[in-house]
């Protein structure tokens, strides 16, 4: 809604750029953003709230990442569908305060902006915004928290309180990734009998209080 400027006390130059960020801020571009913005990121919310808690440990942190990769990638796969429901809510929200949804002028050279051919506002935001972003922050995720940047966890995996709580498939891929380290073991074969062995040894009952 329209905020009446003439009951604040500011100065020409202070209103200048209030009313100038205004019809920045109701664009078409900045509207989508928003709203690509919102849902685009809100699979990492979960991730970002659990790992403030301070119990949080490494295994746990990855387990929750790499369910917000799934997440982002499912979005990514249906995005036809995820897009319609987007733009939707930016069209609502453009109505709503009173913008137009439209596209830049498209030329044969763009040096400055996206100039991606569309046949209407939300082909155009789609290819330019939508799908851009969400693919890099596929790759962006998927850079980080790499196979290679997380060899670590498995010695993570090792702690009691862990551990204890692994099925026989999470021992035999714990097996697997502690092969990183094969030539610094005694004998890599019976790796995962050992790890059975070290879960019995820490499931006993009088062993209540589990290393973290």
């Amino acid at each position: 809604a329209d905020v009446p400027l003439d009951d604040w006390s500011w100065d020409t130059a202070t209103r200048i750029k209030a009313d100038g960020l205004k019809q920045s801020l109701a664009t078409s571009k900045n509207i989508v953003s928003l709203i690509v913005l919102l849902h685009g990121l809100d699979p990492l919310k979960g991730v970002s709230i659990k790992l403030q808690k301070h119990d949080a440990d490494i295994v746990t942190a990855y387990r929750h990442i790499d369910l917000a990769i799934e997440e982002v990638c499912h979005m990514r796969e249906d995005f036809d569908t995820v897009w319609s429901e987007w733009f939707g809510e930016a069209e609502s929200l453009a109505t709503d305060i009173g913008a137009v949804m439209t596209i830049p002028r498209v030329c044969k050279y763009q040096q400055h902006r996206s100039n991606v051919p569309a046949d209407s506002p939300s082909e155009y935001y789609k290819r330019c915004l939508g799908i851009p972003f969400l693919d890099s922050l596929l790759s962006q995720m998927n850079e980080r928290f790499s196979i290679e940047n997380r060899v670590v966890q498995s010695l993570m995996s090792l702690c009691p309180s862990i551990i204890c709580n692994s099925c026989t498939k999470d021992l035999e891929d714990l097996a697997k990734q502690l092969l990183f380290w094969g030539v610094d073991l005694p004998s890599a074969d019976g790796l995962k009998q050992e790890l059975v062995r070290w879960k019995l040894f820490w499931n006993e009952g009088r062993r209540e209080d589990k290393p973290e």
